[in-house]
């Protein structure tokens, strides 16, 4: 291969900033693709920045960006950011061409994470865990499903007592469960 192809197969990203705030000495931006590549650009806070990302992998990659309150040479992996970008976004870099992005980074939050399991008893016994969207639901929950189900899809049943015992029926029926009084 020679040197000319080797130009051919990177690209250039330019990244401008409009002041970079007290708490940001350091970005550090990724790109994720065919081939991973990442720089670390010194900020001076309070400043203008602009650079130009060069030799950059042609194609499809990801883009993640972080600022840090340390200097560049300050940086390790477990330093924590000061600003994060909100999600990684994927942008086409093309050979030869200048590829524009906006990064858009937040304020870096902390979030601490607690685990609980429910204690089970007895150890053979099965946990009686569902998941209904994003929530987890115990066993108490995951018995008034099915009525939380049925109230919500009864639009037409009107209200008071006949939406109730409309309800109880729709819920009977659909689940298999008929009670004496609903017969």
């Amino acid at each position: 291969m020679d040197a000319g192809a080797d130009e051919d197969e990177s690209g250039t990203v330019e990244l401008s900033l409009a002041d970079a705030p007290a708490d940001a000495r350091c970005l550090v931006v990724n790109f994720d693709g065919a081939k991973d590549a990442a720089r670390k650009l010194e900020l001076t806070p309070g400043e203008e920045a602009h650079f130009s990302l060069e030799r950059l992998p042609v194609g499809l990659t990801t883009v993640d960006a972080k600022a840090y309150a340390v200097s560049c040479g300050s940086v390790a992996w477990s330093t924590v950011p000061s600003y994060v970008l909100e999600a990684p976004l994927t942008v086409r870099i093309r050979a030869l061409e200048l590829t524009r992005i906006v990064l858009s980074l937040v304020k870096s939050g902390r979030l601490g994470i607690d685990v609980e399991f429910e204690d089970a008893g007895d150890e053979t016994k099965p946990l009686t865990l569902a998941v209904f969207g994003d929530t987890p639901y115990g066993a108490a929950q995951v018995v008034a499903f099915p009525q939380l189900i049925a109230s919500i899809k009864c639009g037409e049943c009107g209200s008071g007592g006949a939406r109730r015992r409309h309800q109880e029926r729709e819920h009977a029926l659909r689940y298999g469960v008929l009670s004496a009084d609903l017969r």
